[in-house]
Formats: C-alpha cells, sequence, structure tokens
C-alpha cells in the first residue's frame, strides 16, 4: 500500500510498462481493477478525443468518404464513439477475456486454481499499454507506437497471468496461445456454418436483382 501511494497511477503504469512483475501480481477485487483500469483511461480518453477530432473526423478526407457526417455534429460524434470504445467496449473485453482464459486455463486445462477475479485482474493489466497510448491511434505515423503497446501488452498479459495465478511464464504463455487458437477455431467453424444458410440468399439476390 506504501508503494502504491508513493508512486500513483503514472508511477503504476509506468511500472507496467517497464517491470510488469513488479505491480501486475498485486491483489485487488474485480472492483478494484476496474477502478484502476478507469483512473488509467481518462486522460488518454480525453486526448482521444482530441486528437480524434484533428486527424480523422475532422479530415478532408474523411469528410470527403463520408460526406453524412457534413451535416452531422462531429464533435458530439468524437465523444460518442471515444467514450464507447474507451469505457464500454474495452472493459467488457476485458470480461469476456477473462472468462475465456479462466475457462481454458482452469477448467480445461486445469493449470491453475485461482479465482476468476485474479484472471479478471491480469486481462486488466494487459489492456493498460495500449489504454494508455491510445491517443496515438489517430495520427498518423505515430500511431505505430500505439501498436507496439498493444503488442507488449500481450506480453504484461502473460506476465500478470503468471503472478496472479502463481504459475510459470511458460504455462501463462500456453493457457493465453491456446485460448486464442481455440476461439479463433471456434469463430471459424461458426463463420463456416452459417454459410450454407448465407449462400441460397445471395443466390436469390443474383437472381432477381
Amino acid at each position: 500500500m506504501q508503494s502504491k501511494k508513493r508512486n500513483g497511477i503514472m508511477g503504476d503504469v509506468c511500472n507496467i510498462f517497464s517491470k510488469p512483475g513488479s505491480i501486475t501480481g498485486r491483489k485487488q477485487s474485480i472492483g478494484e481493477s476496474l477502478a484502476f483500469y478507469y483512473k488509467v483511461s481518462i486522460i488518454p480518453l480525453l486526448l482521444f478525443m482530441f486528437f480524434s477530432y484533428i486527424f480523422f473526423f475532422n479530415s478532408p478526407v474523411y469528410a470527403y468518404n463520408y460526406p453524412i457526417f457534413a451535416i452531422i455534429n462531429v464533435p458530439y460524434l468524437v465523444v460518442i464513439w471515444a467514450i464507447l470504445l474507451i469505457w464500454v467496449i474495452i472493459p467488457v473485453s476485458i470480461f469476456i477475456n477473462a472468462f475465456l482464459y479462466q475457462l481454458i486455463g482452469n477448467h480445461f486445462l486445469k493449470i491453475w486454481n485461482g479465482s476468476y477475479e485474479k484472471t479478471f485482474a491480469a486481462a486488466m493489466f494487459g489492456e493498460i499499454p495500449a489504454v494508455a497510448l491510445i491517443w496515438l491511434m489517430p495520427i498518423p505515423v505515430a500511431n505505430i507506437i500505439f501498436v507496439l503497446a498493444a503488442l507488449w501488452g500481450f506480453g504484461v498479459l502473460v506476465v500478470a497471468l503468471s503472478e496472479q495465478q502463481k504459475i510459470s511464464r511458460l504455462m501463462a504463455l500456453g493457457a493465453v496461445v491456446i485460448t486464442v487458437v481455440i476461439v479463433a477455431f471456434a469463430a471459424m467453424f461458426a463463420v463456416a456454418a452459417m454459410l450454407p444458410h448465407a449462400m441460397p440468399l445471395h443466390g436469390i439476390g443474383t437472381q432477381y436483382p
């Protein structure tokens, strides 16, 4: 607790980037994990709104390709988009990802016995690098840094899962990779199963324009 008070949110974020093992293993509830996420995301959210408006919604290229937005209040659109992405979509994805990791790691692979709460904390820490630098995403060239941060987030996830569930880094990596593979195959099978039902509709559409 003393370290947390001394470092603050910015210190925690820096530690996640530089030495994730020093902070990602701390015990916290789902509520505390969410509170940490939302505190970290406040400044990136505001910067994301600003740069999205400057480089994306307010650009001549965007206005040319999507003329409908010429009659829409773009600043409001930027605010809605940013809040949906950072404060709704990403947190929901953390819940879903944590559930999948827990399902595979705990119930299928049986390589840990820790709670969903711990897996949720690990999944949350894994999103911090990308969220902290998400404001770089709309900026040309600089968005490469955002991509690198998102990739580093995968490494943070592995370290956090290892620290939270008290397993080796290799076992944590295996759990994450196997989960991704299983979900990818499940998605492919789902798409393949829907294709036969979609093809007749396509045929009707081409037969009767």
